[in-house]
């Protein structure tokens, strides 16, 4: 597997014994378990915040037969899944290239100008967001950064706008 690496100083008056440099030695192999203790646990408890998540999306999917309740929930669980600040569900109309929001969670950590409402409204992907409309019909996904040369002006206003640094659209 992969070694951790990393350094561990110990500062003394004295010179150092064979059985100081074989007990720092030991001493650092306990600190590396502790790390990658610490590292696995850490991933475990956002596997399970994930799966979490997931399972109250699947229960908000049957919890109602109205659309815009089902697709906030699970908006709102998509937000706690990933960790991030807003999710927002849209349409895309392949033969208009209109994407429509119809759903959106702003969470408790979004900055106010992430938490302007973007609900109902409409773009042109052709026009405003050509990178993703590319990455839809190869059925990938993209993520965009607001300091990329790659993001266009017009989207990067628009991140600006919104407050947003870096956006994942599947």
């Amino acid at each position: 597997g992969r070694r951790r690496l990393g350094i561990f100083n110990l500062e003394n008056d004295q010179p150092f014994s064979r059985d100081d440099v074989l007990l720092a030695e030991s001493l650092a192999e306990v600190i590396a378990l502790a790390l990658d203790h610490a590292e696995l646990y850490a991933q475990s408890q956002r596997r399970l915040a994930a799966q979490t998540a997931l399972q109250e999306a699947v229960s908000a999917i049957t919890s109602s037969l109205e659309l815009p309740i089902v697709l906030n929930l699970i908006a709102e669980q998509m937000c706690r899944a990933v960790n991030v600040t807003s999710a927002y569900i849209c349409s895309y109309e392949r033969n208009t290239f209109h994407s429509t929001v119809l759903a959106e969670h702003i969470s408790k950590n979004a900055s106010p100008g992430e938490r302007v409402s973007d609900l109902g409204q409409t773009y042109n992907l052709r026009q405003d967001f050509p990178a993703v409309m590319y990455a839809f019909e190869k059925g990938e996904a993209t993520i965009r950064y607001m300091d990329d040369p790659q993001t266009s002006a017009w989207e990067q206003e628009h991140l600006q706008q919104y407050d947003g640094q870096t956006v994942l659209s599947i």
